[in-house]
């Protein structure tokens, strides 16, 4: 209804997704499993963690090797993976936190009403698009008491 509603008032079905039992596929929108998301973030955190960190280690070296005249020992020639193993360790964990308390909380509550049998309506476009529909429907949405 919602649908028939926001097509009637201009809105073009190309800025309009019906996800639900015999509609889009939550996958085909963007919504991925909620512990697929949590491991990119993760994979992700623990990437740049690694980099960051070694960037750091190198420069930490070059400081030692040229501020202070010591010699590339193994002590300092460690530093650089050890840091960068620590860093990943550190990005994944932050990483694993972003997940779980960022996004992954309202996707799971988007495929829990999906799994009752519930639709959503997903609406992308300019933001004139988006104001246009949030409009429509508010017109329509019943006040909650």
């Amino acid at each position: 209804m919602a649908y028939r509603l926001l097509h009637y008032h201009g809105i073009s079905p190309e800025n309009l997704a019906l996800v639900g039992n015999g509609y889009s596929k939550p996958e085909s929108v963007g919504l991925t499993e909620s512990s697929a998301l949590t491991r990119q973030r993760a994979k992700a955190c623990a990437f740049v963690g690694c980099v960051l960190s070694s960037a750091i280690a190198f420069a930490m070296v070059g400081l030692f090797h040229t501020d202070f005249g010591l010699a590339l020992a193994a002590a300092l020639v460690l530093l650089v993976p050890i840091s960068a193993m620590v860093g990943s360790l550190a990005g994944a964990g932050l990483g694993w936190l972003l997940g779980c308390w960022g996004e992954v909380g309202r996707l799971s509550i988007y495929r829990h009403h999906l799994r009752q049998g519930h639709y959503l309506l997903m609406i992308e476009g300019s933001e004139k698009t988006v104001l246009l529909s949030q409009e429509v429907l508010g017109q329509y949405a019943t006040p909650k008491t």
